[in-house]
């Protein structure tokens, strides 16, 4: 069956000839590949119906795709572990090292499938029968082109690998190994586009020879020579509109990645464009704005949309709530953020502080000084670390191209913003790398990250969020912020020397934190004061909304402990557990006794609990630590269900 006159729009990947896709599958059935890897636009691991997204670590990550992309795919373990670990102590390296091979076994260890890794006490490798990956066909693909004799085979092969290239190579990862690679990669596929456009015009099939040159601007995008290709191109097909379009879009991003004008041979082909556009030929019709080929941005490899810089949008609006007992809070962290020498404060504290509150108070005050511009990019949506430089970069309206870190640098570069990242917990420990690895080669970003946990990195310099003050004075922020939230759901609610105590006590009994007091306000619609009171031995069942305008983590105080408890190690839970048993105050040497573990390995419990603020310090000399009252039922509900099971 024929498309009359239409076959010269298909698009690329359907010129490619049918019995040469169905040659390649073959050898790739015939190969004996058990596990497919895909390492172009980012990981993703495949076995019959199973997928694997995320492996342990960006570490372990990056150590298989370098056993896959460098052969013979077997190398010592010394080798690796100074590759991966060179600035630890040998010792700790070759551990590490260890731990990443058993996750990977792990991770790929299937019944009656061959396993990925071979490892003894002195080599690693891959078994190369067991597994098959996008990179490995690429570059196969592009040296049987080179080798092929007939045009027809080198334009099949080569068009078939550049079917592969879904992306960046590893995105996300910013290993030396992976950068060089990553840019070899592209230069490779550039190359294969470029020989395609020309087997194209040679044949004169202008349309696919536009649909290669579309593509290889997208990878690259400020090659001049690429682009007057592609706008002549259009211009001889007399298509104005895109040429104008596509000419314009350009040169506007050009101009702010790189400070300078647009080369004048690319003016010209605009100006011609927009005289043709405006007068056009006799028998043209010019283009509607429905028509697929008159893209109002530069395309983007893969068939997907690109985006020039836009104006960034807006700074999320404001609650309608007071802002309530956090002014020497806010006049601190105004001061980290606009000194120079602070480039990373990360906000921490147990949920429900009000660590985004205070980043977002603090985001307008900036702001409104007109010191920086400033930015807020909302982490929640994302799942994976590799996902925060293409949210940054969206975010900012900048160029969704494949120099996703090279578009950033050079915004940061010219415009110094303070970029606000919210919501960070989930993302380590891994996104912590990331954040390290952008502020090492980018001097001039800013953050404000809140995080329930700190990064670990050097750069970061916490701001420890803790519950409210509390006094018998009329100002006192836990009283004041209790008071104001009733209001919203008892209008005639009111403060008064009678009930004034029993509110205190409340506040007291619910730690001072912000949200237990939200929470708490919100069920004066059904309880009064007194039955409030009864109820706090048993606050966590209470301490809830089914308000649909508040975050689903934060209905519950219930949800934001487990969904803090979630984010530590297994025995750190159960000694967790145990701690609530101890006295209000407690010391080490008793916790210890109590939880049964070895002094090292508690000392590192201690400080998870304390950055998760699970345990608060409460005095240095000697070192004395306890649990906030809401915490504390919650740990020895644990100790409950656990007697129960």
């Amino acid at each position: 069956m024929t498309n009359g006159g239409n076959d010269e729009a298909k698009t690329p990947s359907s010129i490619i000839p049918i019995n040469g896709i169905i040659d390649l599958l073959c050898k790739m059935y015939l190969s004996g590949a058990r596990w497919y890897f895909q390492l172009f636009g980012g990981f993703e691991a495949r076995c019959g119906t199973l997928r694997i997204n995320r492996l342990r670590t960006v570490k372990t990550t990056s150590l298989l795709g370098y056993l896959i992309t460098h052969p013979p795919h077997r190398f010592t373990r010394e080798v690796l572990a100074e590759l991966f670990w060179g600035d630890m102590e040998p010792e700790r390296a070759r551990n590490n090292l260890s731990v990443a091979l058993h996750s990977l076994r792990y991770a790929l260890d299937i019944h009656g499938v061959p396993p990925v890794i071979e490892a003894d006490s002195l080599w690693v490798g891959l078994r190369a029968d067991s597994y098959l990956a996008d990179v490995q066909e690429f570059e196969q693909a592009l040296q049987l082109a080179h080798a092929a004799s007939d045009p027809a085979q080198q334009y099949e092969r080569l068009a078939f690998a550049v079917s592969l290239y879904q992306g960046d190579f590893l995105p996300g990862i910013y290993d030396s190994w992976v950068v060089e690679k990553a840019a070899a990669l592209q230069a490779e596929c550039l190359h294969a586009l470029e020989q395609l456009a020309r087997f194209d015009a040679e044949r004169g099939n202008t349309e696919a020879e536009r649909a290669w040159l579309t593509q290889a601007v997208s990878l690259n995008p400020l090659d001049s020579d690429l682009l007057v290709r592609l706008i002549e191109r259009h211009l001889q097909a007399r298509q104005y509109e895109t040429a104008a379009r596509l000419s314009t879009a350009w040169m506007e991003q050009y101009q702010r990645l790189t400070g300078e004008p647009p080369p004048p041979r690319i003016v010209a082909l605009s100006e011609k464009a927009q005289r043709g556009r405006a007068t056009p030929p006799h028998g043209t019709v010019s283009f509607s704005a429905t028509r697929h080929d008159k893209p109002a941005l530069l395309p983007q490899n893969s068939g997907k949309p690109s985006e020039l810089l836009t104006t960034p949008p807006a700074l999320p609006a404001l609650p309608r709530t007071r802002f309530i007992g956090r002014e020497e809070e806010t006049a601190q962290l105004m001061h980290l953020l606009t000194d120079s020498a602070v480039p990373c404060v990360v906000i921490t504290g147990l949920g429900g502080m009000g660590k985004t509150r205070l980043a977002l108070e603090v985001a307008y005050c900036i702001a409104a000084s007109q010191q920086m511009g400033v930015h807020w990019i909302c982490l929640t949506a994302i799942t994976r670390p590799e996902q925060i430089v293409p949210m940054i970069v969206q975010t900012l309206g900048l160029a969704a191209t494949n120099y996703l870190t090279e578009s950033l640098r050079r915004y940061i570069a010219q415009y110094r913003p303070l970029l606000f990242l919210d919501n960070f917990e989930h993302l380590l420990p891994d996104g912590a790398l990331i954040v390290a690895e952008l502020l090492r080669t980018i001097p001039e970003m800013r953050l404000c990250i809140t995080s329930r946990r700190p990064l670990r990195i050097e750069s970061e310099t916490l701001f420890p969020l803790t519950p409210l003050p509390c006094s018998d004075t009329l100002d006192c922020p836990a009283l004041t912020l209790f008071v104001d939230r009733a209001r919203q759901v008892c209008h005639d609610f009111r403060l008064t020397e009678q009930n004034r105590p029993l509110i205190l006590e409340l506040c007291r009994y619910l730690d001072n934190i912000p949200l237990a007091l939200e929470l708490a306000a919100a069920r004066l619609n059904t309880l009064s004061l007194k039955q409030l009171r009864e109820r706090v031995h048993n606050r966590l069942h209470w301490l809830k909304t089914r308000r649909g305008d508040i975050e689903a983590r934060h209905r519950a105080m219930l949800s934001v402990l487990e969904a803090t408890l979630a984010t530590v190690p297994t025995d750190t839970r159960r000694a967790f557990a145990q701690l609530s048993l101890l006295p209000d105050v407690w010391e080490i040497e008793l916790a210890q006794a109590m939880v049964g573990m070895p002094l090292e390995r508690f000392m590192e419990v201690l400080e998870t609990l304390r950055e998760a603020s699970l345990i608060e310090r409460v005095s240095d000399e000697p070192a004395r630590y306890r649990m906030l009252e809401i915490v504390r039922e919650y740990a020895q509900s644990l100790l409950s269900d656990a007697r129960r099971r």
